[in-house]
């Protein structure tokens, strides 16, 4: 019954938009991110980097996430805008992003009134980076 509710509410959307921003918020209840009042806002990150992925122009992919407590809440995979010599300067450069995603986390934490007072662990897979 429920279901059929929705589907009658995202029918009225076309004509009522109005009820649009409603409609939605019901839709999505069950979707989101979920923080536990027992897990800590430590801000945790992982990065990787593939060298020379793309076989078209050697470019190298880098992916990287954090997690605040337990729970995921950013994560990117995107191709890096230099040509890599090796698999540590791919590293390299994915560790920059990440750390430049790091930084703009902790000014948003702090925006919200969140103090972040330990250091924030960054984690890689590379023997060369590390």
């Amino acid at each position: 019954m429920t279901c059929q509710l929705v589907r009658i509410l995202v029918y009225l959307i076309v004509t009522r938009s109005d009820i649009s921003h409603a409609v939605h918020i019901v839709r999505t209840l069950i979707h989101g991110l979920h923080f536990s009042a027992e897990s800590s806002l430590k801000l945790r990150g992982y990065y990787d980097a593939d060298w020379a992925g793309d076989l078209t122009d050697r470019r190298s992919t880098t992916g990287y996430c954090f997690f605040l407590g337990d729970s995921l809440i950013s994560w990117c995979s995107k191709k890096q805008t230099v040509v890599a010599h090796s698999s540590t300067e791919a590293e390299y450069h994915a560790l920059v992003d990440t750390t430049q995603e790091l930084f703009w986390f902790l000014r948003l934490l702090e925006d919200m009134g969140v103090t972040h007072s330990c250091a924030t662990t960054i984690s890689c897979d590379n023997r060369s980076a590390i």
